[in-house]
């Protein structure tokens, strides 16, 4: 049975989950302590790593490749890409202009090599299907909502290159409102409308989902790309570096990529801890400060409200009452900070806010059990008249022609 199981793929911001669905949902990893798959990949001169978590003996490596996923299906000169280029700057592997495209060029044997990133795309998604060997390569693979459809086109052809049958391309936000009403809505309890709210870290969504029975249709969804959660890290980041220098008055990191990198690592840790504690101690070499939560939440609170915006725009788009939302559910890494949850409790004061789904297991249980429906799966009988709603994914703003004669499909 197992070989004609089929698996659901999300690929997110920095890491990847594979699952899918038996008598229960499965998440399929190499690693067990959280299931995921970091989105790298290395080249050695004679060997190739993919998903490796032992990116430290390789990230100063100008061969160590991350963010590919995100270049996916662009122009060279689309906002995404020159996005990436700033972030990567001379520390790290080049992106090249390849007759309009972008091009990842790297180094192997002393010689430049360029691969579109469909490619790096499909070598990654490859070794995800031998990660699930076990199951089928029917697949069912999400991405972020703004996806417009050259972007949706690249990556289903990366897909079927690295040998999986596409069932279907699914937008995230799509596939937590499925993972939601799988876990915490009875079929019968009538029509119920889910505001998904989204803010991971390489994008922003809300999505509007009616859910009747088994019966999902998607009645509005809006999102932003250039407002993201690290956004949020880097404010948090600023900060910690102005309350260091105000109280040493001295240049903490000297632009030294390596203590960048490391400062950069404990933002995370911070910000987690403020999501439970009022205030957290920040230790970097020989400097310490404290940052309180209303530090935190007075610095990024702009970002919250920009996303309360378009919470309200979606709003208006439906012509839904904020009394006619049911269910609010939070999903992204940042999407469950005390800032937000209050300005969402402001926004809808008669709603609660629903935590109890796993935030990054979301969408690829919603790709799961989509799978498994389009299969007819025995395990899906529970979804039997399943029937999804989807709107149209967005036109790309240029759609160029190109003919690469290099590392190409």
């Amino acid at each position: 049975m197992g070989s004609f199981i089929p698996i659901g793929i999300d690929l997110g911001a920095l890491s990847s989950r594979t699952a899918c669905l038996k008598r229960k949902i499965e998440i399929i990893s190499g690693n067990i302590k959280d299931k995921s798959t970091p989105i790298v990949v290395y080249f050695a001169d004679d060997y190739l790593k993919i998903g490796d978590r032992n990116e430290e003996e390789y990230f100063k490596t100008k061969n160590f490749i991350f963010g590919f996923q995100k270049l996916i299906g662009l122009n060279y000169n689309d906002f995404g890409v020159q996005k990436l280029i700033t972030t990567l700057g001379n520390n790290y592997y080049k992106i090249v202009n390849l007759k309009g495209k972008p091009g990842i060029s790297i180094l192997i044997d002393g010689e430049e090599k360029i691969f579109e990133p469909e490619v790096i795309v499909s070598l990654f998604l490859y070794k995800l299907k031998q990660d699930a060997m076990h199951c089928s390569n029917a697949a069912v693979l999400t991405v972020p909502s703004y996806f417009n459809t050259c972007q949706r086109q690249s990556f289903n052809k990366a897909a079927k290159f690295a040998g999986l049958k596409v069932l279907q391309i699914l937008n995230k936000s799509t596939a937590c409102a499925i993972a939601y009403a799988y876990e915490s809505i009875d079929s019968d309890e009538g029509k119920k409308n889910i505001l998904i709210y989204n803010l991971d870290t390489d994008y922003f969504d809300v999505a509007i989902v009616s859910v009747e029975g088994n019966e999902f249709t998607v009645l509005a969804r809006e999102g932003d790309e250039n407002l993201t959660g690290e956004n949020i890290d880097d404010r948090l980041f600023n900060f910690i570096i102005e309350q260091f220098q105000s109280l040493y008055l001295e240049n903490v990191l000297e632009g030294d990529p390596t203590e960048i990198k490391k400062l950069s690592k404990q933002v995370k840790h911070i910000r987690v801890s403020l999501l439970k504690n009022k205030s957290t101690k920040v230790s970097f070499n020989n400097y310490k400060v404290e940052i309180t939560i209303d530090q935190y939440n007075e610095i990024c609170s702009n970002i919250f409200q920009s996303t309360i915006n378009i919470v309200d725009k979606v709003l208006d788009d439906t012509r839904i009452q904020k009394l006619d939302i049911d269910n609010i559910v939070l999903i992204g890494e940042y999407g469950r900070t005390p800032g937000i949850k209050k300005l969402l409790s402001e926004v809808f004061p008669n709603q609660s806010l629903c935590m109890d789904i796993n935030s990054e297991e979301a969408a690829v249980t919603g790709a799961a059990i989509l799978a498994s429906v389009l299969t007819n799966s025995p395990y899906a009988n529970e979804f039997k008249g399943f029937k999804l709603n989807e709107l149209p994914p967005t036109a790309p703003q240029v759609a160029t022609q190109v003919n690469n004669n290099t590392s190409q499909f």
